[in-house]
């Protein structure tokens, strides 16, 4: 590790004082600044998510993750990926119709988050929604249920949900975001 701190540097490397020099690719090239070769990195895949807060009077709906799913077991805000060609509204709609088979009505959009996984980045955009009818079914959840918001403490979320939660703790409904029950 010394050598490489003090000798063979990426910038301005000190070949000539290096007892490693005679087996050095870079040495050997004649241009030892190019070694190793910098490894460039690729773009990650970027999806946009629309999740709702679905509200039916003073509480909301949140699912759970299968455990067997990225983040499995944890809580979240209902919602999925949209596809190609779909408004933010259009997915939210059939992600939730799909995930619990209920119907809603998409209101103001509230926030939206970026947020980086490790392989991924994802913008989350956040809507106020209404209950409209239908029963809750795990159709493509764990499990499901209706909390105040005072209660969202009692379960685990994962960090981009977390934020929307500490929003919405915060600021309760506010004027702007509360749609007409």
């Amino acid at each position: 590790m010394d050598l490489g701190a003090t000798v063979c540097m990426a910038r301005d490397p000190r070949c000539l004082e290096c007892p490693l020099s005679e087996g050095c690719q870079g040495y050997q090239s004649g241009d030892p600044e190019r070694y190793p070769p910098r490894i460039r990195w690729r773009l990650l895949p970027h999806y946009d998510i629309a999740a709702g807060v679905i509200w039916r009077g003073d509480q909301l709906l949140i699912s759970k993750r299968h455990t067997d799913d990225l983040l499995g077991g944890l809580w979240e805000l209902p919602g999925g990926k949209r596809e190609s060609g779909e408004t933010l509204e259009e997915c939210l709609v059939r992600e939730v119709r799909e995930e619990l088979g209920i119907e809603i009505v998409v209101g103001n959009l509230m926030m939206s988050i970026r947020h980086a996984y490790t392989h991924f980045r994802v913008t989350l955009y956040v809507f106020q929604c209404r209950y409209l009818s239908g029963q809750p079914q795990a159709l493509d959840c764990a499990d499901w249920r209706w909390v105040r918001p005072n209660e969202l403490d009692d379960f685990a979320f994962p960090a981009a949900d977390r934020r929307i939660l500490v929003a919405l703790q915060g600021n309760g409904r506010g004027k702007e975001e509360r749609m007409a029950r």
